[in-house]
C-alpha cells in the first residue's frame, strides 16, 4: 500500500463575477485529467467539494475577493495544484483583460 502526500494550494478570485459557469467547467475538465482526488473549498481546513464535478464547483458561489484552496491526494497531486492554480489565475487575468 502506498500513502500519497497530501498538497495544497490557494489562489484568490479576482473577476468581478467570481467564478462562474465558464471557469468552473474548465477547471473541472482540467482536475479529470490527473489521478489524485482533489478538493476545493472557501475556507482552509474545510472538506470542500470534489472539484472533477462541474455542479459542485459552480456550487460554491466564490466570488470576487475570496480564496479558494485547492487541496489534492495522489500520485501526480503536486502537478495537479500548480495547473490548477495556474489555470484559475489564467482565466481570470484573460476575463479582466476583455473588460
Amino acid at each position: 500500500m502506498c500513502a500519497y502526500l497530501s498538497v495544497g494550494g490557494q489562489v484568490v478570485i479576482t473577476n468581478r463575477i467570481g467564478l462562474h459557469a465558464r471557469p468552473a467547467i474548465s477547471l473541472s475538465k482540467l482536475a479529470r485529467t490527473f489521478n489524485s482526488s482533489i478538493r476545493i473549498s472557501k475556507r482552509e481546513g474545510e472538506k470542500g467539494v470534489d472539484a472533477k464535478s462541474i455542479v459542485r464547483v459552480v456550487a460554491l458561489k466564490a466570488k470576487v475577493g475570496e480564496t479558494l484552496f485547492i487541496r489534492a491526494v495522489g500520485p501526480d497531486a503536486q502537478v495537479a495544484v500548480k495547473s490548477l492554480t495556474t489555470l484559475v489565475k489564467k482565466i481570470f487575468e484573460d476575463e479582466s483583460e476583455k473588460a
